[in-house]
């Protein structure tokens, strides 16, 4: 059966336009990702995010958080990603604050298509540093200036104006100051020496607080009354590590913050089970979103050391369990400064031991 000749045609005519057509201008920040462009501006990369400067700076320590997989918009980014996307923002946060850049706040924002102002299609959240004074960012203004028709930045962009791409030999200084702060983290100090318990307030304790071996150990009595022991100093924002274990059944903590609340450790007296990592805020018990209901999964079994990292900054307060985020609760019910107190419950026999504690303040 002979060919249709106009279809014939057609498909020919098909084949030569696509033989034509020019590839796609490859993603720009995928070419960040695999590590083949603008390498000096990364500030941070794992296997799920990579962190880098803006070329349109529009403060100095503007950062773009990408998911490592390309991914054109939010609603693309799988929720893990996206949720790492946010811890990175904070760590980074945090990191340009212990800079000499010197912030007042940040912003963080994402455009998501043409229409809010997305000009590059590689899901981007901004970390924009603000000063007192500034005026707000439009969207479309922490995007970078110039673009191709394909929405990806063009190699070879237009005379400098304002928001115009900055070059790497401006920006590595800065991205350098950055790398070095999240390389150094909070600047920790410990609160106990491992000898005595100089630093914390013992009138009336020393029954139930000693030191053994470098180890801060916290013994009920045999009365079961119960005690708190406290630091000298009051804290309000600040990062907390320290080292716990316990064998059996124990109800303590870390008390924080005036009015208190407390990081739980153990059984908790009213709920009958463990709610260890989780927050308790007084009258109304442990709420739903300050419960780390995945701590039995990370932590060691009954005997062993494990690990805590508190984190209380502003409304925020956020737990990690041997290094892995168990629970992060926001509450603005407890603004202010109060001494650190570590707890034996009473009614219970207990003992609780604790070692390598450190604080940061923020």
């Amino acid at each position: 059966m002979k060919p249709h000749p106009i279809r014939f045609l057609a498909s020919l005519l098909l084949i030569a336009t696509v033989a034509r057509a020019e590839p796609p201008k490859p993603c720009v920040f995928c070419e960040i990702v695999a590590g083949t462009r603008q390498q000096e501006s990364v500030v941070y990369r794992d296997d799920a995010v990579v962190a880098f400067l803006s070329i349109g700076q529009r403060n100095p320590g503007h950062v773009l958080i990408v998911p490592a997989v390309h991914a054109d918009n939010f609603l693309d980014v799988p929720a893990e990603t996206m949720h790492r996307m946010t811890d990175v923002a904070k760590l980074i946060a945090e990191a340009i604050g212990r800079t000499d850049l010197r912030m007042d706040g940040f912003q963080l924002q994402m455009s998501n298509g043409k229409a809010a102002g997305q000009s590059v299609f590689h899901a981007h959240l901004h970390l924009i540093p603000r000063f007192e004074g500034d005026s707000p960012v439009p969207a479309s203004a922490t995007e970078p200036a110039s673009r191709g028709e394909t929405g990806q930045a063009e190699t070879q962009p237009p005379p400098k104006r304002a928001g115009d791409p900055f070059p790497q030999e401006v920006l590595a200084p800065v991205a350098a100051k950055i790398r070095a702060a999240l390389a150094t983290g909070p600047e920790f100090t410990p609160i106990f020496n491992g000898r005595d318990l100089a630093g914390w307030q013992t009138a009336g304790v020393e029954q139930f607080w000693r030191v053994e071996d470098g180890v801060l150990v916290g013994e009920n009595d045999d009365a079961m009354a119960g005690s708190m022991l406290r630091s000298d100093k009051s804290y309000g924002d600040f990062v907390l590590e320290f080292d716990v274990r316990w064998s059996g059944e124990i109800d303590s903590g870390v008390e924080f913050r005036q009015p208190v609340i407390q990081l739980q450790l153990g059984v908790s007296r009213s709920l009958k089970r463990d709610m260890s990592g989780s927050f308790y805020v007084g009258k109304p018990g442990y709420p739903e979103p300050g419960r780390a209901n995945n701590a039995a999964a990370l932590m060691n079994p009954a005997g062993e050391w494990n690990t805590f990292r508190l984190r209380a900054q502003g409304s925020v307060f956020t737990v990690w369990i041997n290094g892995t985020q168990a629970v992060e609760f926001t509450d603005d019910g407890f603004p202010g400064p109060a001494p650190l107190g570590l707890q034996i419950h009473s009614g219970l026999k207990m003992r609780v031991e604790y070692r390598n504690i450190r604080l940061a303040e923020l």
